[in-house]
């Protein structure tokens, strides 16, 4: 079905191993695959090898950096502003208040919605939906808004369990205990007036978002890594 958009295109054979996209490099050509399978690489810490996509006869092939500012600026969008952030706050071991702080000077009006490459797989369906919740929050008495994952366990800490009564019964089903909300980091949405007066990217009383735990899988551990990439690999979370 695609064979007729790709009509007098080059024709280029690879040998096995050889490369074909580069990091860095801007978006300059699509590919369609004839046989065999290419695959896209990524190379992350400690040599890690990341299957990015597995093209097969028949299926289209593209690559581009989304950490590279030469994707952004082909992307020909003049609303979109490339900020590279100062050496020091920029590490590991940068606090999250720093970086309240330094959101605030560079937009010092409107509405912040923040949001985390460690999120891959929030759509822009997704994002859609979730301004539209904000901006209805924000006339229902919410000031700002976060997304949360919802758990449905059994909760404790050293003093016993926080979210079930073991004097009413001592193993409920855990379909039936009232949910918790994780904070998953995909969005955190409010006004600048918060940032201004709060010094926090959310205000006194967010409203709770969630977000279902495909979607919703945030990578902090290398365990997170692996589960998802195997949701990218099967197809089990959109992208």
């Amino acid at each position: 079905m695609l064979e007729p958009l790709f009509s007098g295109a080059r024709l280029q054979r690879l040998e096995k191993g050889q490369g074909l996209f580069h990091t860095g490099r801007g978006v300059r050509e699509v590919c369609l695959v004839r046989s065999s399978q290419v695959q896209l690489l990524r190379y992350i810490l400690r040599g890690i090898c990341l299957v990015m996509q597995s093209a097969t006869s028949g299926m289209c092939l593209a690559a581009a950096s989304a950490c590279s500012s030469a994707y952004a600026r082909n992307l020909g969008a003049a609303h979109l502003v490339l900020h590279r952030r100062a050496e020091h706050l920029s590490s590991s071991a940068t606090s999250t208040d720093a970086l309240v702080g330094h959101a605030h000077d560079l937009i010092p009006a409107g509405h912040i919605l923040w949001t985390h490459v460690t999120s891959p797989f929030v759509t822009a369906e997704t994002y859609a939906n979730v301004i539209a919740c904000y901006r209805q929050a924000l006339t229902q008495g919410h000031d700002s808004l976060m997304t949360t994952t919802l758990l449905h366990a059994f909760l404790w800490n050293e003093k016993g369990p926080l979210n079930h009564d073991r004097q009413v019964e001592k193993w409920s089903r855990t379909q039936t205990l009232t949910p918790a909300h994780e904070i998953n980091s995909a969005v955190f949405f409010a006004p600048i007036e918060i940032y201004s007066r709060l010094n926090d990217r959310i205000g006194d009383n967010p409203y709770l978002f969630p977000l279902d735990k495909l979607t919703a899988q945030d990578i902090t551990w290398k365990a997170d890594f692996v589960v998802a990439e195997q949701l990218f690999l099967r197809g089990l979370a959109l992208t």
